[in-house]
């Protein structure tokens, strides 16, 4: 028997692990927005509405201008404690919680943005043809991505606005489809970028400047090679990179797990591990 419960899936993903045996372990994992963040601090919001303002010292100061955005919160019992971290799995960065005030309930609860996952894709393959550098090969927006599209936003002389980013990802749309190298798929993929184009910057704007873009509920069906290769319960086969895999090596079978923003993140230790998809 699995002794794991999901209770909710993205938006306000939580997932409640719940151990065999008396009494149980348990972990949680769940998405928020990231309401307000300051040099020491942060506001989240869960899809419940439900505010809380987490002191983060200086452990966490690279999370100052990531409000609008989604990012993780892990915690070795269910609940947000002392005991927590903050995780944005993008940015490879695990804040240790100090503190957490419970604020107003938001009157009505913020929704993290929906992801124009085939939109984005398009977005990306459109940056590779024009090209601009979006790091390994893959299909998902990743922070390497993210900058390919800043360096053609930046060079269009755009800001990021919203009527700014608008501009930059027609003008995309508009490049790829008029470029030395236009085919069917580059007419393709402006037309995919067109129709999304509202989706797009909406995205763009909020988790698109750096939030977490995570997958539906998995879990590990097999950890190989002393944590070179991770294959989820879908069947599809994971690459660690070579720094993450000594605890990767670690994880268990059954272990619940989340793919977010290239990273696998696993529910009940809370660790990360960039990793790439193997076709």
């Amino acid at each position: 028997m699995r002794r794991v419960a999901v209770r909710g899936c993205i938006p306000g993903l939580v997932i409640l692990l719940l151990g065999l045996g008396a009494p149980p372990a348990r972990a949680w994992l769940e998405q928020v927005l990231v309401v307000r963040a300051g040099e020491y601090d942060a506001v989240i919001e869960r899809a419940t509405g439900e505010r809380f303002r987490l002191d983060l010292h200086e452990d966490c100061l690279a999370l100052r201008g990531h409000g609008g955005s989604s990012v993780l919160i892990w915690s070795p019992e269910p609940g947000i404690s002392s005991r927590s971290l903050l995780l944005v799995p993008e940015w490879d960065l695990s804040c240790p919680v100090w503190q957490v005030d419970t604020l107003e309930r938001a009157r009505s609860a913020s929704r993290v943005p929906a992801v124009p996952t085939e939109g984005l894709r398009a977005m990306r393959q459109a940056l590779e043809l024009l090209g601009l550098d979006c790091g390994p090969p893959g299909r998902d927006w990743t922070p390497d991505v993210a900058q390919a599209f800043l360096r053609f936003r930046e060079g269009k002389h755009l800001d990021a606005t919203g009527q700014g980013l608008r501009r930059a990802v027609t003008s995309l749309a508009l490049d790829v489809m008029r470029g030395r190298q236009a085919t069917g798929t580059s007419q393709r993929l402006a037309r995919v970028i067109s129709d999304q184009l509202d989706p797009l910057v909406g995205y763009l704007m909020g988790a698109g400047g750096g939030g977490a873009t995570c997958s539906t509920p998995t879990w590990v069906r097999a950890v190989a090679e002393q944590g070179a290769l991770v294959t989820l319960a879908d069947g599809t086969r994971w690459q660690p990179a070579a720094a993450a895999r000594p605890w990767v090596a670690r994880w268990q079978n059954d272990d619940d797990l989340l793919v977010c923003s290239a990273r696998l993140v696993n529910a009940r230790t809370g660790e990360m591990a960039p990793a790439t998809r193997l076709e």
